[in-house]
Formats: C-alpha cells, sequence, structure tokens
C-alpha cells in the first residue's frame, strides 16, 4: 500500500481515462438496463469486455468522477490479487516463504505501475483476480473433483475473459500447475480433455476481441507491420521484458514500435530464449519449478507480444503484470533450493531478501508518481524513450490547450519529424500556432499539408480562410470558408467569417444570409449580432441593424464597436 497509497491524489489521465470513464456517457449513467445492455453489447474502444465496464459504472455510482476513489480501487484489486497469489502458491505447494517472496515481487514491482496506476486499467487487475480465482478453484477441484467445482472453475474464467482476454491462455497455465504443484497422477491426455470447455471459453473470447479489434480498426494490417517483423518484436520483447525486471529503469507509458531492429539483436534473443527453454525443460524432473515458470512466462506472454498486432507500441509495462509471475516462482523456488543446499544463514538471506524488496518498492513509488497526471507521464515517456511521437504529440496537445502555444510548437515540430504523415492534427495545431503568431507563411504551409490529406477539415479551412483575407486574397479566403460550411454547416465561426469577406465585397445579401447562419448556431455569438447590424445598415434597413446592435450590447455590454453603431444608427434613423 505504501507504493500505490499516493494515487489517492491523482487525476485522470488523458490517455483512454477519457473513452473509459471521462467522457463516457454510458459509464456516467450508472447501473441502468440500457448502461448494463451497452456494455454487454458494446464495441466501444475497440474491445468487449463488459466486466470492466460494469465496474467502472460500479465506481462512477460510488464517488462520481472524483478520481481518488476509482485509483484506490484498483490499488485495492491489486492488494487482493498480491494476498491471493499468496494464498494460491501456499496451498499449491506447502512453502511459505518463497509464496511470500513471490507475492511480494508482484505487489511492489515497479512494471505493476501501469496496471495499477492507471485506472484505464482496470480491466488488467480485475482480469487477473479472476484468473487467480479460478488457479484456486482449480486446486480445490483437483484435490476432490465433482461437476459443481469444475463449473466454478469454468465461470471464473469466463468472468475473467469478460473483463479482459488476457485469459486466453489460462488453460495453458492450469495445465502447467496440474503437472507442477499439483503432480496429478492422471494421463496427460485426459487432463488436456478435461480442458476443452475452458478453450472453448478462450476461443471465444478471441473471436469477440478480434471482432471488436477489427470493427475500430485496432488491427494493424499484414503490409503495415511484416509477420517477419511482429516475431522479430515478439523475441526481442520477451528479452527487453526480463531486462526490465531486473533493472525497472526507463519506464514509459507508450513504447513506440521501431521499423528498424538490429538482426544480429534479434537472433540474440531468439537463440537465448530457445536455449532456456531448451534447459528448462531438460531440468523438469529435477527441478519443475523452471520449466513451469518459464512456460508460464513464455505462455502469458503470447496473446500480448504483437504477433496479431493492434495498436502502435512495441511493448508495454502492463503486459508483464500476469506472466513475470512464472519468472518470480523461478527466483523464489531456485532460490530456496540454493539456500537449503548450500546453508545460506537465515539472516543473511532475509537481509537480502528485505533489501530486494525495499529496493523495488523505492522504484515503483517514483514510477506510480509518474502516473499523477497526463503531463508528467508524457515528460516522462520523453525522456526516457527515442522517437516517441505520441509523447510528444499528446504534450503538446496538452499545452496548446492550456494556452502555451509557444511550449507546444517543438513537440508538435518533433512528432511530424518523426511521423510525418500520421498527425493532420498536429499539422493543424501547428498552422493555428503559427497563424497566432504573425507567421503566416508558416501557417499556411501547414495547413496546406492538412488540406492535401482531409480537403473537408473544416478547423483548417476556417483558419486558413483566416489567413488569406489577412492577405487580402479574399477570393481564395471565400473558397476556403465555403468549404468549411459545407462539411459543417453549423460552424458558427465560418459562417461569420464567410460572412466578413462578403460583406468587404459588398455582397451584402449574401454576408446577412451567412451571419443569420452563425446566429442559428450559436445565437450567443455577440460579434455575429455586431456584424450582421453592419450589413443591414449598409442594406439601408435600420430597423433591422438598430435590432441587432442592441442584442450584441445584451450579449456583451463591454462591445464599444457596437455601442458606437447603434448610436449611430439612432441618428440616421431619426433624420
Amino acid at each position: 500500500m505504501a507504493v500505490f497509497w499516493q494515487v489517492r491524489h491523482h487525476e485522470f489521465v488523458e490517455i483512454d481515462d477519457e473513452l473509459y470513464i471521462t467522457r463516457n456517457p454510458h459509464v456516467q449513467q450508472g447501473f441502468t438496463a440500457e448502461s448494463v445492455r451497452w456494455a454487454v453489447t458494446s464495441f466501444y474502444a475497440t474491445n468487449w469486455h463488459p466486466v470492466t465496464w460494469l465496474s467502472h459504472m460500479l465506481d462512477v455510482r460510488l464517488f462520481g468522477l472524483r478520481p481518488g476513489g476509482h485509483h484506490l480501487v484498483s490499488v485495492a484489486i491489486h492488494l487482493a490479487n498480491a494476498i491471493l497469489l499468496f494464498l494460491l502458491l501456499r496451498r499449491l505447494t506447502g512453502d511459505l516463504w518463497p509464496g511470500a517472496f513471490v507475492a511480494a515481487l508482484f505487489a511492489v514491482h515497479p512494471l505493476d505501475a501501469e496496471s495499477v496506476a492507471w485506472v484505464a486499467e482496470r480491466k488488467n487487475v480485475l482480469s487477473t483476480f479472476f484468473w487467480l480465482c479460478a488457479l484456486w478453484l482449480h486446486a480445490v477441484y483437483a484435490a476432490r473433483p465433482n461437476a459443481v467445482r469444475y463449473a466454478a472453475v469454468w465461470v471464473a474464467l469466463a468472468v475473467g475473459l469478460m473483463a479482459k482476454p488476457m485469459l486466453v491462455m489460462a488453460p495453458v497455465t492450469l495445465l502447467l500447475l496440474d503437472y507442477w504443484p499439483l503432480r496429478r497422477p492422471v494421463p496427460f491426455w485426459k487432463l488436456l480433455i478435461e480442458k476443452i470447455p475452458f478453450f472453448a471459453l478462450s476461443a471465444f473470447s478471441s473471436y469477440m476481441t478480434v471482432l471488436a479489434q477489427r470493427t475500430g480498426g485496432a488491427m494493424a494490417p499484414l503490409d503495415m507491420v511484416p509477420v517477419s517483423h511482429r516475431v522479430a518484436n515478439a523475441l526481442l520483447s520477451c528479452v527487453r521484458y526480463l531486462e526490465q525486471m531486473v533493472w525497472p529503469s526507463g519506464l514509459a507509458f507508450f513504447y513506440p514500435l521501431s521499423h528498424d531492429l538490429p538482426y544480429a539483436t534479434v537472433i540474440g534473443a531468439g537463440l537465448a530464449i530457445l536455449t532456456v527453454t531448451v534447459l528448462a525443460v531438460l531440468a523438469m524432473r529435477r527441478a519443475p519449478y523452471l520449466a513451469v515458470g518459464w512456460l508460464w512466462y513464455l505462455v502469458t506472454l503470447v496473446p500480448v507480444l504483437g504477433l496479431v498486432q493492434v495498436g502502435r507500441q512495441a511493448m508495454a509495462d502492463r503486459y508483464t503484470y500476469v506472466p513475470l509471475i512464472g519468472i518470480y516462482m523461478i527466483l523464489a523456488w531456485s532460490g530456496a533450493a540454493a539456500i537449503s543446499k548450500w546453508r545460506v544463514p537465515r539472516a543473511a538471506v532475509a537481509a537480502v531478501t528485505i533489501g530486494v524488496i525495499l529496493a523495488l518498492s523505492a522504484a515503483g513509488h517514483q514510477a506510480v508518481a509518474h502516473w499523477q497526471n497526463s503531463g508528467a507521464l508524457y515528460e516522462q515517456a520523453i525522456r526516457h524513450t527515442n522517437d516517441n511521437y505520441l509523447a510528444h504529440y499528446n504534450l503538446a496537445n496538452r499545452l496548446f490547450s492550456q494556452g502555451r502555444m509557444d511550449e507546444s510548437l517543438p513537440h508538435y515540430l518533433e512528432a511530424v519529424r518523426i511521423k510525418p504523415y500520421y498527425y493532420p492534427s498536429a499539422h493543424f495545431n501547428l498552422g493555428y500556432a503559427y497563424a497566432q503568431k504573425g507567421s503566416l507563411d508558416d501557417a499556411i504551409r501547414q495547413l496546406e499539408y492538412v488540406l492535401t490529406v482531409q480537403p473537408g477539415h473544416a478547423k483548417a479551412n476556417n483558419t486558413m480562410g483566416t489567413i488569406l483575407f489577412k492577405k487580402g486574397k479574399l477570393d481564395e479566403a471565400v473558397v476556403h470558408f465555403g468549404r468549411a460550411t459545407q462539411t459543417h454547416p453549423d460552424y458558427s465561426d465560418a459562417h461569420n467569417n464567410l460572412g466578413n469577406v462578403l460583406f468587404q465585397q459588398k455582397k451584402y445579401a449574401d454576408a446577412i444570409r451567412h451571419y443569420q447562419e452563425s446566429i442559428r448556431s450559436d445565437p450567443g455569438k455577440a460579434l455575429a449580432h455586431l456584424n450582421l447590424g453592419n450589413a443591414w445598415a449598409m442594406r439601408g434597413n435600420l430597423d433591422q441593424a438598430i435590432l441587432h446592435f442592441t442584442e450584441a450590447l445584451r450579449l456583451n455590454p463591454g462591445l464599444a464597436q457596437a455601442q458606437t453603431n447603434l448610436d449611430e444608427a439612432r441618428k440616421l434613423l431619426k433624420k
């Protein structure tokens, strides 16, 4: 708890928390018939995980949109997972201290910060809870098999899969535990048949997941990420996760997928994985925990290694939440065997163990602190990774939304340098920022790119029209404002701006029409009323002019030009 207690003061972050909670109207409804139906049937956020949606709905019912409560629920589930893991290993093996060591590593390791401190990753800790419950129930079933106990395992796996499809490899972990530490005296083929209903659950969950990812366009096509590249990245990721487990530095919320992987390193990683696998299998009879732990690690990583590429990341800390349990088991029982063989003094063992846990706790506390808000998260990723276009882009957007345009520009420029064709919105914001700074030619270059990629981009057309208007290119400005209003007929600013250009061209009737459209879309737009009043005055309709000058002043009493024009119109009307 000392590692994660700080999250009670953390904010929601912009990445996915908006999709899952803060801008999700279904979740914010709480438990209603409509929201439950949506949770069960929706592929929203390119996932099918109804239990996770229900969990977030319960949080909103209890805490509203106060982030501290949401965070602490995730911490509580993580703590329950650590306790359940300890109790499970204690029951399975009868060993106290190795199980306690595994649970302690699981509880405090910095790689778990992402799963616990990120509210949108509730699905990870929640699905793991049901996974561990299924393992416990399987141990109960293995001791005294019957239909009720078997059904309980099936239900736990089903609920876990509806929290996150990471559990698709859970049936394999059951088989591993059957070998060790359960050592069930049952032929393997019977154990395999016994797991068929569990594999059927995994198959259904996999189908729903692929359907959801394809529906949302999250799956990368083969021509974008070839199979050879996926395999290479998977091999490197297996090794890098182990490196991060041993030395958890340079962690980030996003690791960009590199398209330039060194073949020598890839081959070395593949050979290392193969060698360890062979050695672990050869030692199965003498030290079964080596094979079980290593295969647990590899098997549970398979769904998230990118062989079916989903998203843009090469790897992610959250993917290690369950797999590293296998490595922790290897360390714990290998250590126990070595201590027994070499008769290491208990004081020395205790000192080393406590030192490791305290060091990881300190590193974990620091890792959790980076999740305090979105800005801290993006800055950490930029410091610790190379060419992290997503971190630069997101940080630029955050600074831009705060009005810190000068600070946002370098990050937008870095994002488009790394991914020139990936972020039209980055080019747009660059163009808008340049326009605000008065660098009109630079702004035009950025906006031209956006409009080449997305000719109907309403905001880009509106901004381009504004710049061209300033440059006196009225006909070109009309074209761009016209495109903006065609794409979004309710775009009040674009209608108002188009009216201004037409007014300058003395096309007052057309200007009036667009000012009226601007007011229809935004009745509280004082400037549009002022402009409409000016246009009516030029048409000689002073009554309408006075009406709109008066409305402009009602909406904005400080609009001096409206007062001046109103006084002038009244004088003319008296004459």
